[in-house]
């Protein structure tokens, strides 16, 4: 099977795409992802599981987008990008945290991570680094911390060139709680 290595069918698959409107309703939902102002000293929350949450301090000032997952929460502001994320389950935290650099890198999305472990005042511990695209036209910093049975992920991403937002005030105030 030739698969799509040729050009004409490569086309032909790209008209179609526009043509059924894929590729437009793609970009319409990126655009059009509805966003709310995060005000200083908004906390979010993340479900973990019945019992606990996870609790973090939002960046002020960025617009929060609605929510593609129930596990994750992403922030805009001029063409930065935080995003933190929850890996339930977690049976050991340094396996969870090579599996997620192999399956990011799969996705495009390299993670450098620091030799360093960290633990933050909360408890959770994990390793800090830099992340860039395939093709470097964005970077930023990650952190890939745990705890008990949990890995959250903090990635904070820019285009080349523009400082990514600083996560470590995010990542020190991860804090899991009791759910009411």
């Amino acid at each position: 099977m030739k698969g799509l290595t040729d050009k004409k069918p490569a086309a032909a698959l790209l008209v179609l795409m526009v043509a059924t409107g894929v590729i437009p309703n793609m970009a319409k939902a990126t655009v059009d992802a509805p966003t709310t102002t995060v005000g200083r000293g908004h906390h979010e929350s993340i479900e973990l599981d019945r019992e606990t949450r996870l609790e973090f301090t939002a960046p002020d000032g960025w617009q929060r987008v609605d929510r593609a997952s129930k596990d994750d929460v992403a922030y805009l502001r001029d063409g930065g990008i935080v995003r933190v994320s929850a890996t339930k389950s977690i049976d050991h935290l340094p396996t969870a945290i090579t599996r997620k650099v192999q399956s990011a890198a799969l996705d495009g999305e390299h993670l450098h991570l620091e030799e360093q472990t960290r633990t933050t005042a909360h408890g959770f511990t994990g390793k800090y680094g830099v992340t860039a695209n395939r093709n470097n036209s964005r970077q930023g910093r990650c952190a890939l911390v745990g705890q008990d049975q949990f890995m959250i992920v903090v990635t904070s991403t820019a285009d080349h060139g523009t400082p990514a937002h600083d996560i470590t005030p995010l990542v020190d105030s991860l804090t899991v709680k009791a759910t009411k």
